[in-house]
């Protein structure tokens, strides 16, 4: 999903066309209990915002972004593996898999959570990379044919709506998100690490991908017996599924180099669990401010501190709220907040009293101070006053 602190960029930047031609404006999240089907709260996304909540899949957000590079002139090129970085206070360089150096005044490690150039851009300023920390949590991911999903009766009402729907439930939690414009149903089942088979096909906890292709949906479906019938009913309409291992990165020292002419972007930097459907909206807010910070008439080394500045402790805090969203989920829903007239984005709404609450990036999680902080936040205006906004 690109929530509304993103999609506001993307939408200065020119894309609301390309996202709303691929992306339905999802009015709300809805938090059930996996074994009753109750639903325990209700979450209106973008009550804060008139930017929009975009619910839209990885590949088609990459399919636009990529599209979107070609025409403004970048060069992509596959199959050119990075095997070193280095800087000098005047310019940085990185050497490819064949020998060749190229130089630059400023490289993005943009390589995931298990990047392969944070041991080395750390090593600048004397640190050591901590690596990602996995919690032994596990998703497995299905797309499924809406057709089947509309076909049965009890999972028809899931293929009729843009919400996002999440159950929770004793070590063990689902989501599902269908998009109208591109006909796709997508389904997340976790559970924890003592369910997680130890068959071929899950290539065993000790090793060191985090996904791979080769789930085992009919584990999946294992495991769900007993939950509530909707449930049970998706896990039977697939046949197939992707197994992607949960982890987070710890809170990193610095995400610049000595020089500052190497930094970590993105989930290389900050990566953090998806129960917070922040991931990437985070990665555009780097982009966001380091772009902002660049136009000003300074040096690489000033707008690279001033952008960790600005960024490292917001993108903390949201990698905080993930995790503690990724342990309520994990409860079912037992230490959940309960929906009631103080603590509901819908009862402002309804009271017509937004501009009341305060933002309070350290207000409880999920409560309305913190929310709005969440979605309201504009990064590029604090890089253009400075980071003690």
């Amino acid at each position: 999903m690109v929530r509304p602190n993103a999609s506001q960029h993307l939408m200065r930047w020119g894309f609301e066309a390309a996202f709303d031609a691929v992306s339905d404006r999802a009015p709300a999240s809805n938090y059930h209990n996996a074994d009753t089907n109750e639903l325990l709260r209700r979450r209106e996304a973008a009550s804060f915002s008139e930017a929009p909540d975009w619910g839209v899949e990885r590949k088609r957000t990459q399919q636009v972004l990529y599209d979107a590079a070609l025409r403004a002139g970048a060069k992509i090129e596959f199959g050119r593996g990075i095997v070193d970085v280095s800087e000098t206070a005047e310019g940085s360089s990185v050497t490819l898999t064949d020998g060749e150096v190229r130089y630059g005044d400023l490289i993005l490690a943009t390589d995931g959570i298990r990047s392969r150039l944070r041991p080395q851009i750390m090593r600048t300023v004397g640190l050591t990379d901590p690596g990602p920390s996995a919690d032994g949590t596990t998703i497995f991911q299905v797309e499924i044919p809406v057709e089947r999903v509309l076909s049965n009766p009890r999972t028809r009402y899931l293929g009729e709506t843009s919400d996002l729907m999440v159950w929770m439930g004793e070590g063990l939690w689902s989501y599902t998100l269908f998009n109208t414009k591109t006909r796709v149903f997508v389904g997340l089942f976790g559970m924890l690490k003592e369910d997680v088979s130890t068959s071929s096909t899950e290539s065993g906890e000790g090793s060191k991908s985090l996904w791979t292709q080769e789930g085992d949906i009919s584990h999946v479906r294992d495991r769900f017996k007993g939950t509530h019938h909707v449930l049970q009913e998706l896990a039977a309409l697939t046949t197939s599924c992707d197994r992607w291992r949960q982890a987070e990165l710890p809170d990193l020292h610095q995400w610049i180099s000595k020089h500052g002419r190497l930094a970590l972007l993105g989930d290389s930097a900050h990566a953090m669990y998806p129960d917070a459907a922040q991931g990437f909206s985070q990665i555009v807010e780097d982009v966001a401010c380091l772009d902002a910070l660049l136009l000003r008439p300074s040096t690489v080394q000033t707008a690279t501190a001033e952008w960790q500045k600005i960024r490292k402790p917001r993108a903390e805090r949201v990698k905080a709220y993930a995790a503690a969203n990724h342990q309520l989920y994990r409860l079912g829903g037992r230490a959940f907040p309960k929906q009631t007239s103080d603590s509901s984005n819908d009862q402002a709404n309804k009271d017509g009293d937004q501009d009341a609450i305060l933002v309070d990036a350290n207000a409880p999680f999920n409560t309305p101070a913190f929310t709005k902080w969440l979605y309201t936040y504009d990064v590029v205006k604090d890089a253009s006053v400075g980071s003690d906004v």
